[in-house]
């Protein structure tokens, strides 16, 4: 059984070398906890994580996200476009081809 239905990633503090992240804990649509998590950016390796893996995983997915997000914003170029799987291509249509009428 999980502990809670969401887990929601913020950056608290970003000092261009350290990373300080909140995360909060829901449980129907409420808050039911939280805990802040530490990285080291110079060093790539968490100074304070999380006890659940699970919960870990996501920051880490959540770091390397907001990293290279900050690294495109920094140079001022755009980000890659997003490379579907060949089988979900198929199934999105191309946005060139929807009509649209509003």
């Amino acid at each position: 059984m999980r502990d809670c239905d969401a887990v929601r990633f913020s950056v608290a503090r970003d000092s261009g070398s350290h990373l300080s992240l909140w995360v909060v804990f829901e449980t129907a649509h409420r808050p039911t906890g939280h805990s802040t998590l530490d990285y080291q950016i110079s060093a790539r390796q968490w100074t304070s994580s999380h006890p659940n893996e699970r919960i870990q995983k996501m920051a880490d997915c959540y770091v390397q996200s907001y990293l290279s997000r900050k690294h495109v914003t920094d140079n001022s170029e755009l980000a890659p476009p997003l490379q579907l799987h060949p089988k979900a291509a198929d199934v999105i249509p191309d946005q060139k081809e929807t009509n649209v009428t509003r």
